[in-house]
């Protein structure tokens, strides 16, 4: 497969970070005595940290909207700072892709501050032409504007530009707006493995598998 220009997602994609998240958002209502509805983990995924703060409000939180997230914000951070590792064959990937010349960014729904946390530490921030959270951009995944956006500062046409996911619901906007898909298996996304094996381009067990140019091409 040929990579011209690249758009990856960090959480399940290049870090092996998601269960950082388990169990943020019942630290956080906890905290304020609030019980955790059903299935808030699955829900979160799908949100930005606004419409999580805005959810939290919804379920009973008095605070400022801005006060939320920096309380959302606070609970991975450490972690990102000092423990999540990169998922097997990420780093190595990544040199190949910046080596080659391969305009590259990040998208995601963490925030900025936690992404710089893990790639400053790791020594991956400089391969990127930009970090893009949707915290900023002020819409999530679940919509295609922040993939457009992302193509747009890279440089390349949707068609050209290729999307590294690990979630169902990412993988499905992107797919949906023209980009070709490389999904990554990720332990939080097996229930949906089927769904996004249809939907990519490629399903791959981790970035060590990728078939380069020559081998298989979009």
């Amino acid at each position: 497969m040929q990579v011209k220009y690249a758009i990856f997602d960090m959480d399940g994609t290049l870090l092996d970070s998601m269960y950082v998240w388990d169990h943020v958002g019942q630290t956080v209502l906890q905290k304020h005595g609030i019980s955790m509805p059903k299935e808030l983990r699955k829900r979160m995924r799908n949100m930005t940290t606004e419409e999580v703060a805005l959810y939290f409000q919804k379920l009973g939180m008095t605070e400022p909207v801005e006060d939320i997230i920096k309380e959302i914000n606070e609970v991975p951070y450490e972690r990102y700072l000092h423990e999540v590792q990169p998922k097997p064959g990420a780093v190595e990937f990544l040199h190949q892709l910046y080596r080659q010349g391969t305009p590259m960014c990040i998208v995601s729904s963490t925030d900025t501050s936690s992404i710089h946390a893990a790639f400053d530490r790791l020594q991956l921030t400089d391969l990127f032409s930009f970090i893009l959270s949707a915290n900023d951009f002020g819409s999530g995944k679940d919509r295609p504007e922040i993939f457009y956006e992302a193509a747009r500062r890279l440089g390349g046409r949707p068609e050209e530009t290729v999307v590294f996911e690990d979630a169902l619901y990412s993988i499905r906007t992107a797919k949906t707006a023209g980009f070709p898909v490389v999904a990554l298996q990720d332990e939080e996304a097996r229930g949906e493995s089927e769904e996004i094996r249809k939907l990519a381009d490629l399903y791959l067990p981790d970035l060590r598998s990728f078939p380069w140019e020559g081998e298989s091409q979009i």
